[in-house]
């Protein structure tokens, strides 16, 4: 009898012991996250709004411009590291690229992203390599319009994606056709391929390839963005070896693929060489971004080799002289989290661009994200911020980041 009580005793100890050990909850500390963040998109509307897409296939959304996010329901929508979102000027319609664990496939949401459907008009004879859609591009104002880039083909919608018109065809399946980029404006449709603008002047009815000189021979044109002030229109791209240059090239094979930036004005056919005082060995651009409306604010993104960071250039006047704005050397113009110069990790765990966003109407806007976080400016690059930990808990620009501190998620 004595030892059952014993033993009743001991047990009653240790569930009280158990009981009194329990926290009462739990808090994020420490650096946390994981997962790249993949080609932000800025609402034309609310340059506050943006989502980015990550490949843990989450894809985030953010109201407040980087200071907290909510993501869309993995049960709604999933998303691939090509995966975009897609937006237009009615709240209910957007478009995106599903994950469904294979290739892929296109979506559309009417209701605000709550449901996807997949597009009636998607023609799974058209998948080609890794995946079955490689970009995308709506036309903001008008919402039935959709250009969708297969491997080997560019497709055109102006119904909403319940049917598409064939664009452009590859002239080489071992490289594919790019959609390096595309703008809208009136009637009007630019799109920037590895085989040149093609485009449309009736509403894309029918594409036409714009006959164009000034890029080098062993260049082709790899991304491409278009911006419109009156009836001035400035195009810019960047210009890849054409041996490097192939459909489902990725923001982390920089090595060696830009060879030259260029614009073109008003659409006169003419590229012109402005790559300047970019040193292209050592300055690996990957991405371009205008906002629509600004002609001469120019970002490039990409790598910086000399200091293992991720790399940002910025033009004020078309191009004429080239500026680095993202400055990791001290972290001199940069709010850090737990990523930075002396932090946890260190600019190089970032490494790259991976796409680089401008606000489409509010070119002082600007972000990109990379291996590990999102980067943001409001002041056209004079200052960057941290997009991945509550400001409080964010580091001042000059400063060193320092090891060990705690950091609150923001849903990031």
């Amino acid at each position: 009898m004595l030892k059952r009580y014993t033993l009743l005793t001991v047990v009653f100890v240790l569930m009280v012991v158990h009981g009194n050990a329990q926290p009462p909850g739990f808090m994020a500390k420490g650096i946390g996250g994981g997962g790249a963040l993949f080609f932000p998109r800025i609402n034309p509307g609310n340059d506050n709004d943006f989502y980015v897409a990550c490949d843990m296939s989450q894809m985030f959304h953010s109201t407040d411009y980087g200071q907290s996010y909510s993501q869309l329901p993995f049960t709604s929508l999933q998303s691939l590291n090509i995966s975009t979102y897609e937006y237009t000027n009615n709240a209910s319609v957007a478009y995106s690229n599903f994950n469904d664990g294979n290739q892929g496939y296109p979506v559309k949401t009417t209701d605000g992203g709550v449901t996807w459907v997949k597009l009636p008009g998607f023609n799974v004879a058209d998948v080609s390599g890794n995946y079955s859609i490689y970009s995308m591009k709506a036309n903001y104002n008008k919402p039935l319009q959709l250009l969708m880039a297969y491997y080997g083909k560019i497709v055109f919608s102006n119904d909403g994606g319940t049917t598409f018109s064939t664009v452009g065809t590859a002239s080489s399946m071992s490289v594919g056709l790019i959609m390096g980029g595309a703008f809208f404006t009136g009637d009007t449709i630019y799109i920037g391929t590895n085989q040149g603008i093609y485009y449309s002047t009736n509403a894309g009815t029918s594409f036409s390839i714009m006959p164009t000189t000034g890029i080098s021979a062993g260049q082709v044109l790899w991304q491409f963005a278009g911006a419109k002030n009156g009836s001035a229109i400035r195009f810019t791209c960047i210009a890849g070896l054409t041996a490097y240059v192939y459909n489902g090239v990725m923001p982390y094979d920089y090595t060696g693929l830009a060879a030259g930036v260029y614009t073109m004005d008003n659409a006169n056919g003419t590229w012109v060489n402005k790559t300047g005082t970019i040193f292209l060995t050592n300055d690996n651009l990957m991405y371009v971004g205008m906002a629509e409306n600004d002609i001469n604010t120019i970002y490039l993104g990409g790598k910086d080799r000399a200091f293992g960071a991720p790399l940002v250039y910025k033009s004020s006047d078309g191009a004429t002289t080239w500026n680095k704005v993202f400055n990791t050397m001290g972290n001199a113009n940069i709010v850090t989290g737990w990523e930075g110069e002396s932090g946890d990790k260190a600019w190089s765990w970032g490494e790259t661009v991976f796409g680089i966003a401008v606000a489409p109407n509010n070119s002082a806007k600007a972000m990109f994200g990379s291996y590990s976080d999102v980067h943001l400016t409001s002041d056209g690059g004079t200052t960057w911020q941290q997009a991945y930990v509550k400001t409080a808990d964010a580091h001042p620009k000059g400063a060193a980041t320092p090891t060990g501190a705690n950091y609150h998620s923001i849903g990031l």
